[in-house]
């Protein structure tokens, strides 16, 4: 599911216990993740658990939950630029 946050478009991915964030802006450009920082809180059997995103490629940070994750979770993306600018997805 791709949600809109100030800018970017931004899609939560889980893989096995992975979590992948895609941001883009609206062109479908990807963004330079290396200037940012990241945080996901994602709720897995009812918890939240709060993930550090470390970036894997360009406009793709990432994080491992080191549990199984379902295809589809809920949760959040905090997400801040390296300007200090700070927007929030949520799923």
């Amino acid at each position: 599911m791709c949600v809109d946050a100030g800018p970017y478009r931004v899609e939560l991915v889980t893989e096995g216990t992975v979590v992948n964030v895609h941001i883009t802006f609206d062109d479908q450009i990807k963004v330079d993740t290396l200037t940012m920082s990241a945080t996901a809180l994602v709720l897995i059997d009812g918890k939240p658990v709060p993930l550090k995103l470390a970036p894997l490629s360009l406009g793709i940070p990432s994080g491992d939950a080191g549990i199984k994750l379902t295809e589809t979770v809920t949760g959040a993306v905090q997400i801040t630029g390296g300007d200090g600018t700070m927007v929030q997805a949520k799923f």
